[in-house]
């Protein structure tokens, strides 16, 4: 909420949501747990997760023209082919919304 803007997620921002959730008696149980934070490999900060809106594309929908659409491609070098018709044939939702600083375009297919 409003009351954690501003505050650094892996500092004040952390203690303060324990601190709330104590204060209305929601947490059960706050201990320390030693584990590798993921950081971001362009600009070596930590990669901060937050809620945020998504747009995703059911793969179902279009398989099949895809894994046909893999194949009249010159893949350079040759194992992008594998890689990417791996990635279709095994995917269920995929997430195209991205949030990143740098930006990432949004995949899009059309006839």
């Amino acid at each position: 909420g409003e009351m954690f803007e501003g505050m650094s997620v892996l500092g004040d921002g952390n203690t303060a949501v324990v601190e709330a959730l104590e204060e209305t008696k929601a947490l059960l149980l706050a201990e320390d747990y030693g584990h590798k934070y993921p950081y971001d490999w362009r600009t070596k900060k930590p990669t901060i997760f937050r809620a945020t809106d998504q747009w995703f594309a059911s793969v179902e929908g279009f398989r099949d023209e895809a894994l046909e659409a893999v194949d009249t491609v010159k893949w350079v070098p040759d194992i992008g082919k594998n890689r990417i018709t791996s990635f279709v044939t095994g995917r269920g939702d995929w997430c195209i919304s991205r949030q990143r600083s740098w930006g990432v375009p949004i995949p899009v297919f059309y006839d």
